[in-house]
């Protein structure tokens, strides 16, 4: 009989051999490597704003949410790359009589107003206007990072000149060199220098409550990984973070190198414990008695 469950470990226990809790143990072995990190992000409210505040403009795109003006038209504003500055904000009434908020920005040429359609009220502390990153947020993360020792949760890092995605490596260790703007999904670029090859490279991480499996906690860690794992040999350690595996390594050492599977499927047999770990594009680990016999 074949049991499927999923990646996460849910499914209905059909034997005594095969349960949720076997699932959930691979995946506690992960998370155990993850630390709370003493990372804040704060973001200052609309209604604190102060005249002067600066914000880095992510897409030539802003064009299209600022009000018409007869000093240029939405397909003349070629902003993207530059900052604005805060001036201040207005309030007028709509149909429904609501004192909708206007903000206002400068290039040091023109002025632009964006209309909130929201009451000073209703804008949350987290509050952005679209294809801007408040700068004040910038300099707060970098002043908590900048020239410390994180290790990177992830293979998968951004190349500082190109800006284009590049396979790395997980779990060792970087210094980070400055924090910068990013873009509107992920505001936060965190430039960093390995300390064995002296690699420079990047992470885009998100703050607030946007895109949470790229935030901080998941894309570094405050401690060293390998001082939580130190059954692991050298050998293995060395694969695990080049996300490679090999026949022989155990269900935590593969789920350490690969991440959590999309799918489980398990096969108990007179024998022992079958077991097939599922990952996008077609590859799959299959285990015996929790020791990997196959992949691809």
């Amino acid at each position: 009989m074949l049991l499927v469950l999923a990646g996460c470990g849910t499914g209905i226990e059909t034997t005594t051999k095969v349960t949720d809790k076997d699932v959930k143990k691979v995946e506690d072995y992960y998370s155990s490597i993850s630390v709370q990190s003493s990372l804040k992000v704060a973001f200052d409210s609309v209604a604190s704003w102060k005249q002067g505040k600066r914000f880095f403009v992510t897409n030539d795109r802003i064009g299209l949410v600022f009000e018409n003006s007869d000093q240029y038209t939405p397909d003349q504003i070629h902003l993207a790359g530059s900052d604005l500055t805060y001036v201040g904000f207005e309030t007028g009434s709509v149909l429904d009589n609501r004192a909708v908020v206007t903000l206002k920005f400068t290039d040091g040429v023109n002025e632009y107003r964006y209309c909130t359609n929201k009451e000073m009220g209703e804008l949350s502390p987290s509050y952005q206007v679209p294809f801007l990153v408040d700068e004040d947020m910038v300099k707060s993360v970098a002043q908590q990072i900048t020239g410390k020792t994180l290790y990177t949760r992830t293979r998968l890092w951004y190349d500082v000149k190109t800006q284009q995605m590049i396979d790395r490596r997980q779990y060792i260790a970087v210094k980070v060199d400055s924090v910068l703007p990013g873009d509107d999904a992920l505001p936060l670029k965190v430039v960093f220098t390995t300390l064995d090859t002296h690699e420079q490279a990047m992470l885009r991480i998100s703050c607030g409550t946007s895109v949470r499996s790229r935030d901080f906690d998941s894309m570094f860690s405050l401690k060293n990984p390998r001082d939580e794992f130190s059954e692991v040999t050298p050998e293995n350690w060395l694969k695990i973070t080049n996300g490679k595996v090999a026949e022989g390594m155990t269900k935590m050492e593969c789920r350490l190198s690969k991440g959590s599977p999309k799918q489980i499927v398990r096969n108990p047999k007179h024998d022992g414990m079958g077991e097939y770990w599922y990952y996008d594009g077609g590859s799959f680990l299959h285990f015996e008695d929790g020791i990997l016999k196959q992949y691809r």
